[in-house]
């Protein structure tokens, strides 16, 4: 057995937050097996998750009872799980590849509403003499609804399924008041109403893109791959 014996490989790794806490979720348990259940589970890591062998080995290095090869072993297991989570978190908001041009046409057609709407508000709060948005109140409302649309328009373009769902519930929402603010609007500008209108068919123009088939067999399939990786 190796005493206090630390590869160079864990050296390079102390600003690893993983090493420093040599914690998960097998630890609490680990702490209570003996030595040898631990050698055991060590020597047939190939039985157990590899969280359970890391716990292990981390066990037995507090006990100054660990070899050197499972702490190189444990040490080579934690930088390919950062590697991996890193990799995760760069392609977090980078464009799938794979993406479906109707989900990509969606995207910028709600980017393209969202434009919209911001001449619209210009041009409403001039038609209201500037009593549109005359407090501050009003202004952080229309800021905040331009800013979660646009939110959401981005993680479509990502191809984030749970913002498709979103976006509908919302149109879906504000359906409801929408026939009697484009009443409201062509009654107080026919350029307003027309705005409002074409802003109102490209949102529905964008949800049957993203509704249609082939980009519901495409988000099916990313759901399917999250499942069994």
């Amino acid at each position: 057995m190796a005493k206090n014996s630390q590869p160079i490989l864990a050296r390079d790794l102390k600003k690893s937050t993983k090493l420093i806490s040599m914690e998960n979720s097998f630890s609490k348990k680990m702490q209570n097996k003996s030595d040898q259940e631990l050698i055991e589970v060590i020597e047939n890591r190939e039985k157990f998750q590899q969280a359970a062998f890391i716990a292990a080995v981390w066990e037995l290095e507090k006990r100054e009872k660990a070899e050197t090869k499972y702490i190189k072993l444990k040490d080579e297991m934690l930088i390919k799980q950062e590697q991996q989570v890193n990799e995760s978190a760069n392609k977090a908001f980078v464009i799938p590849e794979d993406l479906p041009k109707q989900i990509r046409m969606a995207a910028y057609l709600l980017f393209g509403t969202i434009l919209i709407g911001i001449i619209n508000s210009v041009l409403y709060n001039y038609f209201t003499n500037g009593e549109a948005y005359a407090t501050s109140y009003s202004i952080f409302i229309l800021i905040f609804s331009l800013s979660i649309m646009t939110f959401f328009s981005y993680m479509i373009l990502l191809g984030r399924n749970w913002a498709r769902i979103t976006i509908l519930v919302l149109f879906l929402l504000g359906a409801v008041l929408g026939i009697p603010t484009l009443i409201y609007y062509f009654n107080l500008s026919p350029i307003i109403g027309l705005i409002s209108l074409i802003q109102t068919g490209l949102q529905i123009y964008a949800l049957i893109l993203l509704y249609n088939k082939e980009s519901k067999n495409w988000y099916l399939k990313q759901k399917t791959e999250v499942k069994t990786a």
